[in-house]
């Protein structure tokens, strides 16, 4: 029978990459990283691919916290990936006049010493 790996979700994030990476024929994608944990506890799906750190942002809490919080569930492998972020405007944008910034928490925790550098009029 084939496993099922539940990864954090929408499809397109880095945690699907890395599950295609660890196993190219099974994924579901989980709207959180508690939610994979609770498929994984209860069977749901074999395995759970989450991420727990970035050389740029550190620790992801929510990881660690699922770590503590259920004992059924233990690291058992890594997958390294080049993370790449973009920002994106329309042409001919001058970069000056760039207010503010939209993305998720995270890459823009791992993007903070680029964007204040750069952009440090931008929320």
């Amino acid at each position: 029978m084939a496993r099922t790996i539940g990864f954090l979700g929408p499809l397109g994030t880095y945690s699907e990459e890395a599950a295609l990476l660890y196993d190219p024929t099974s994924g579901n994608p989980y709207p959180t990283i508690a939610a994979v944990g609770e498929a994984v506890v209860s069977g749901e799906v074999d395995e759970g691919i989450v991420p727990i750190e970035n050389s740029l942002a550190g620790s992801v809490i929510p990881t660690l916290e699922l770590l503590i919080s259920q004992p059924k569930l233990f690291i058992r492998g890594e997958i390294d990936l080049a993370i790449e972020h973009y920002l994106l405007a329309k042409p001919g944008t001058n970069p000056a006049s760039i207010k503010v910034i939209y993305s998720h928490p995270q890459a823009l925790a791992q993007c903070r010493e680029y964007l204040e550098k750069n952009y440090p009029q931008a929320e």
